[in-house]
């Protein structure tokens, strides 16, 4: 399920996903777009081509797979990769 909230989004020609998220600002989403580049980049080599930003889903979608990363594997990669 995708709750809703705002994510940290990724895109490559015209794929788009959550990578990081649900937030419950779009301050700290935006905050965390380089978090999300770097997790990205530990797990495919391509994400340098990728465009990372934000978005925000206004309700809960059931059927919607959730963001790629939870803040928890977002921080044990991220400090192993750093």
């Amino acid at each position: 399920m995708l709750r809703a909230g705002y994510y940290v989004t990724v895109a490559d020609a015209g794929r788009h996903g959550f990578l990081l998220g649900p937030y419950r600002a779009k301050r700290t989403a935006e905050r965390n777009v380089a978090r999300g580049r770097r997790m990205a980049l530990l797990h495919n080599d391509r994400a340098w081509f990728y465009s990372f930003g934000t978005g925000r889903v206004k309700a809960s979608i059931p059927e919607a797979k959730p963001a790629v990363f939870t803040d928890h594997q977002c921080s044990v990669t991220c400090e192993k990769g750093e």
